[in-house]
C-alpha cells in the first residue's frame, strides 16, 4: 500500500526528509556538473547533508555527525548524537558519498556501494534492520556516485546506467514494479545518465543530452512532467514555458520538489512550492508539475544566471554562485535560510547566506544548510542533534552555525650537532592530530632523508624539515625546520695496490 504523502504545510512535526540528490561527472558526459553537495571534485573533500545529519568527505575518510539512534553517523548506537564530525572507524577508500533519511551511503574505488544506518524498507540494502557499520549493497558493481533518499538509494555506474534499492511503492526504484528492492535494480530505459538524485519517495536523473528525467511518487508534481500522476518508469520533466527541460548538468531531489541547474549556469525547479523553495515567482502556490526557472534574488525580475551547485532541502532550497556565495530561498523557521533572522516566512527568491564565501560545495538537510570551503565547513539552521556541526546540541541557537576545520601543528625538537663520520641519525616529531609526521632535506648536497633515517652526505648545514599534510577535518600544518652542522671530512674508501 503507497505510504500517504505528508505535507509540511502547517505541522513541523510532519516535516519530511530533506534529501540528497547526487551529481558526478562520469564517462558519457564531460560536461561541467552542477552537484549540490557531495561529489564536487575539489581539494576541500565532499559534502553530503540529509535529514538530520551530515557527512563530509575528505583523502578517502568519511566523517559524519548529527542525529545517530539508527547508526547513520557511522558510530555506535550508545553515542547517540554527534556534535562534531567525527571519523567512521575502519572505512576508506571513499570516493562518493550521500545522507538520506536515517541513513548514508558510499562509493569506494572498486565501484562498489556501501550503506549504514536506519535499514527500514531495505534502503541499506542488508535488510530492515539498524547497522552503524557500512556494509555492501549487493547488485551494484563499477559505481562513480550515490544518492540516498527517504527509504530508497540509488548508485550511478560508469556506463551511464542508475540502480535502485529500498522502497519502491510508489515506482520510486524505476523499473516499472511498485516493490522493496533489497539488491540494486536497473532502471528501466536509462543508459546515459551523468547525475541521479533521490528524493522523498521520487528519483530524477540528468542525461547526457542535457534532458532530466523523474519517477516515482508525484502527488506535488516533483516529476515534473505536467502532471500529479505518479510513474513507476522515468518521465522527461518539462518546462511551465513550454518544451522539456535541457541543458541540465545536476540536478537535485528533496522531499517532494526537485531543482536542475544547466550548462549555462541558471536553474530550474518543480513539485511543490508552499514554502517558496522554488525560487521563482511563476512557481508561487502549493506547486507546479513543470520546472520554472529560479530568479536572481529576492522580489528580482531576471533569472539567475551564475549558478554552479543547487541543493533541494525539506521546505527550502540553496544554491552556489560562480563567485562562491551562497543564496537560499523558502523555509526559514529554522534559520536555514542563512540571513541572520529565523523567520518562518516563505521566502520566494534567493537570499545571500550571511558570511559564506569561498565555497565549493553545497547542502541542505530537513531544517539545516551546509556549504564548505577549502577550509572550513559552514552549517546554519536547526542544531538540536548536531546537525550544524559546531560541536553543540542546541536549537535556534543562532541562524549560522560555523565548523572552522582543525588546526595542527607539530613538533619537532632540535637537533645536535653531529660527526660525518657517525653516518646517519634517526629523527621524530608529533603532530597535534596524531596523525604521522613525514621528513625531507632542503639541503640534500649535505643530508638526505629516508622516513626517519638522515643521511650524513657532506659537511655543513643540514636542514631537515618535518611536515604534516591536511587531513579528514584536519587542515595542513606548518612545516618546522632543524637545522645542525655536520663537521670532520667524509672517510674515503681505501683502495690496494695492485701486486705483480
Amino acid at each position: 500500500m503507497p505510504r500517504t504523502h505528508r505535507r509540511p504545510l502547517t505541522l513541523l512535526a510532519l516535516l519530511v526528509a530533506s534529501l540528497l540528490g547526487l551529481v558526478a561527472p562520469v564517462a558519457p558526459a564531460s560536461a561541467d556538473t552542477g552537484e549540490h553537495i557531495a561529489s564536487l571534485s575539489s581539494s576541500a573533500g565532499s559534502l553530503a547533508v540529509g535529514y538530520d545529519h551530515g557527512c563530509y568527505l575528505r583523502d578517502g575518510l568519511v566523517y559524519c555527525w548529527g542525529y545517530n539512534s539508527y547508526g547513520q553517523s557511522g558510530q555506535a548506537l550508545s553515542v547517540g548524537g554527534v556534535s562534531w564530525p567525527t571519523v567512521i572507524p575502519d572505512f576508506s577508500g571513499v570516493t562518493s558519498i550521500s545522507s538520506g533519511n536515517g541513513f548514508s551511503c558510499a562509493v569506494k574505488t572498486d565501484g562498489t556501494v556501501w550503506c549504514w544506518g536506519n535499514g527500514q524498507y531495505l534502503a541499506t540494502g542488508q535488510g530492515a534492520g539498524v547497522n552503524n557499520v557500512p556494509t555492501q549493497v549487493g547488485g551494484v558493481t563499477n559505481a562513480v556516485a550515490v544518492t540516498a533518499g527517504y527509504y530508497h538509494a540509488c548508485a550511478l555506474k560508469s556506463n551511464g546506467t542508475i540502480y535502485c534499492w529500498g522502497q519502491g511503492d510508489e515506482g520510486q526504484i524505476g523499473d516499472g514494479a511498485n516493490a522493496d528492492n533489497q539488491s540494486g535494480v536497473a532502471v528501466s530505459g536509462i543508459s546515459t545518465a551523468v547525475a541521479v538524485a533521490a528524493g522523498e519517495n521520487f528519483t530524477c536523473a540528468a542525461l547526457a543530452d542535457g534532458s532530466a528525467q523523474c519517477w516515482g511518487g508525484n502527488m506535488m508534481g516533483q516529476i515534473g512532467n505536467g502532471s500529479t500522476t505518479s510513474a513507476s518508469t522515468p518521465a522527461t520533466v518539462q518546462l511551465a514555458s513550454g518544451g522539456s527541460l535541457s541543458g541540465a548538468v545536476g540536478i537535485t531531489a528533496g522531499n517532494d520538489h526537485a531543482c536542475a541547474v544547466t550548462s549555462s549556469k541558471t536553474a530550474f525547479c518543480w513539485g511543490a512550492d508552499y514554502n517558496g523553495m522554488l525560487g521563482s515567482a511563476a512557481g508561487t502556490g502549493s506547486s507546479t508539475t513543470r520546472a520554472v526557472q529560479v530568479r536572481a534574488s529576492l522580489n528580482s525580475g531576471s533569472f539567475a544566471n551564475d549558478v554552479v551547485a543547487i541543493s533541494a532541502g525539506d521546505g527550502h532550497t540553496c544554491i552556489l554562485r560562480e563567485a562562491g556565495t551562497v543564496s537560499c530561498f523558502g523555509n526559514n523557521s529554522y534559520g536555514q535560510i542563512g540571513n541572520g533572522s529565523l523567520s518562518g516566512v516563505a521566502n520566494l527568491g534567493p537570499i545571500a547566506a550571511a558570511g559564506v564565501t569561498g565555497m565549493l560545495a553545497v547542502g541542505t538537510g530537513r531544517n539545516t544548510s551546509c556549504a564548505l570551503n577549502a577550509t572550513e565547513i559552514k552549517c546554519w539552521g536547526e542544531g538540536n542533534n548536531g546537525q550544524r556541526a559546531d560541536g553543540t546540541n542546541v536549537e535556534k541557537s543562532g541562524p549560522v552555525g560555523v565548523y572552522p576545520f582543525v588546526e595542527q601543528s607539530v613538533t619537532f625538537g632540535a637537533l645536535t650537532d653531529a660527526a660525518i663520520s657517525s653516518g646517519t641519525r634517526t629523527v621524530s616529531a608529533t603532530s597535534s592530530s596524531g596523525a604521522a609526521v613525514t621528513f625531507t632535506s632542503t639541503t640534500t648536497s649535505v643530508c638526505t632523508v629516508s622516513g626517519t633515517t638522515v643521511t650524513y652526505v657532506a659537511p655543513g648545514t643540514c636542514t631537515v624539515r618535518a611536515s604534516r599534510a591536511a587531513s579528514g577535518i584536519f587542515v595542513g600544518a606548518t612545516d618546522v625546520d632543524r637545522s645542525f652542522s655536520i663537521s670532520g671530512n667524509k672517510p674515503t674508501a681505501r683502495t690496494s695496490a695492485a701486486t705483480s
